[in-house]
């Protein structure tokens, strides 16, 4: 067997480096742990690594112990149990494809699951029912009670395992029986928001081979850590109307936390929260809880010295010039930042978006044509950003090297890209102080010094148009004829309108 190269971590297969410590005695005799008292992670990591690979995935791993401990030490002790359970209902659900709830209220139940499951022969799951309704009937006599757990045992263990038949059980009630629709404990919850948001833990599935849906997965690990992480404060608790209490009282305890010596800003809590609050929502909506949780007056609990802000401040016209003549007039060889910095400062388009153009969505094969690519094919953040993007400057470059821009999109987390933009533009400008977003703030200060149509700076930033005295029907019908020959030239002549400051640098 290898020897562990540090403290809490051992080899398997002869190479891969495993986390692994025991949880405190405490909180195992607290809830009378029989299996789970050894918490284990993967480190990613095989022998041979180095040392600052190691000790920085130890630290991860020990934050996530210490996070792990803390749940179980506030988890309610009769919840973890019927979570476990209700995590293997959650798996059996995504392998037969069916959706909690969905024979409610159905004609011939017991057909339908059977047909579903395959767990049992036609009528067997209607007895089932029946029996375990009787069996649990408190107003029934002893004599029938003790009748109907027999003939309940009886079928139960015909042809499958009991642990499997009380899965398979508790399966179809939580397909046909209102009551059951519900899942019974917060993890639950946690687990089938994850699912239906596409993100799922990575732990617990196999990575799609599709790089847009990795991609989705890696950024969305943020969002994991923010959940669990109140999941760990609140603790493991069966989900009903009175958890809203305790949610509460745990999204308070994170703010308090988390600004603590103002090591971060509000702004930084509020994008945390907002994660917490799109789980907690999704958990209401789907299965009306009656939960009131608020956020807290972050500015009391961050008191006078919070930390501010950092400003996404524009480009000023000079900084702008020196970035266009870097991009366009040089060897810096880093295409790629190159290609999103200029749709960043055309239109404000996020790298997210960027991914997604093709040179089939627009027109930069005929130069001789107005020049655009249109953000109006895929899932946007919001409608309002569905828009219409004219290229008034590095067309030519943006067609030569959008393919490999996308395709590297695709491969890389927000936060990757993110950081390749503020190093290209502090080459580009010389001062460290701007990042890709600055750029979209530098269209909207261009719009404003230069003057433009309104309507069409809307389009093109993809701004909400009642902001600038445009209604929704308005917004809706000027896009249906955006790509029409007359409304591009006008909505072209707009965006030069914009960056007229820069005319030396159009196409």
């Amino acid at each position: 067997m290898s020897k562990s190269p540090a403290k809490y971590v051992v080899v398997k297969n002869g190479k891969d480096l495993l986390f692994q410590r025991k949880v405190p005695k405490q909180i195992v005799d607290k809830l009378s742990l029989k299996s789970g008292t050894v918490y284990q992670r993967a480190l990613g990591l095989t022998l041979g690594c180095s040392d600052a690979e190691l000790s920085e995935a130890l630290v991860q791993s020990h934050n996530l112990f210490t996070i792990h401990c803390r749940q179980l030490d506030n988890s309610s002790p009769d919840a973890l149990s019927d979570s476990e359970l209700d995590m293997q209902l959650t798996e059996m659900l995504r392998k037969y494809n069916l959706r909690a709830g969905q024979f409610v209220g159905a004609s011939g139940k017991g057909s339908k699951v059977n047909n579903a499951l395959f767990g049992f022969d036609d009528g067997q799951i209607e007895d089932l029912f029946a029996w375990s309704r009787i069996a649990n009937d408190s107003d029934a006599s002893d004599e029938v009670q003790a009748q109907a757990q027999g003939l309940l045992e009886q079928q139960q263990d015909k042809g499958h395992k009991k642990h499997k038949s009380q899965l398979y059980m508790r399966l179809a009630e939580k397909l046909t029986e209102a009551e059951q629709h519900q899942p019974k404990t917060l993890k639950t919850l946690m687990v089938e928001y994850f699912y239906s948001r596409g993100f799922e833990d990575k732990q617990q599935i196999v990575e799609d081979p599709d790089p847009a849906k990795q991609r989705i997965r890696r950024n969305s690990q943020k969002a994991i850590q923010r959940i669990k992480t109140l999941l760990s404060i609140v603790g493991e608790q069966h989900a009903n109307d009175a958890l809203g209490a305790k949610l509460q009282v745990g999204i308070k305890n994170y703010c308090h936390e988390r600004l603590k010596g103002n090591m971060v800003t509000i702004a930084t809590v509020k994008r945390e929260l907002a994660d917490m609050k799109s789980f907690l929502n999704y958990c209401m909506e789907e299965y009306s809880f009656n939960w009131v949780v608020k956020v807290p007056d972050l500015k009391r609990i961050a008191g006078e010295g919070a930390k501010p802000s950092r400003k996404k401040i524009p480009l000023n016209a000079e900084h702008q010039e020196r970035f266009l003549n870097y991009v366009l007039n040089t060897g810096h060889g880093d295409h790629i930042a190159g290609v999103m910095c200029l749709l960043y400062l055309q239109g404000g388009v996020m790298p997210s978006e960027v991914m997604h153009m093709t040179l089939d969505n627009g027109n930069l094969m005929d130069l001789r044509r107005v020049p655009y690519l249109n953000a109006n094919f895929t899932k946007t953040k919001t409608e309002a950003r569905k828009r219409l993007v004219p290229i008034v400057i590095g067309a030519k470059y943006i067609r030569e090297h959008l393919q490999e821009t996308t395709e590297w999109l695709k491969r890389v987390s927000d936060s990757t890209s993110s950081a390749r933009n503020v190093r290209f533009l502090k080459k580009a400008t010389g001062t460290g102080k701007y990042t890709g977003h600055c750029l979209r703030h530098t269209f909207k200060l261009n719009f404003f010094t230069n003057g433009a149509d309104t309507l069409h700076a809307c389009l093109i930033a993809g701004w909400e148009g009642d902001k600038y005295g445009h209604s929704r029907a308005m917004m809706n019908y000027a896009m249906e004829g955006i790509e029409l020959p007359d409304t591009l030239k006008k909505i072209y002549d707009s965006n030069q309108q914009i960056h007229r400051h820069l005319e030396q640098f159009f196409n």
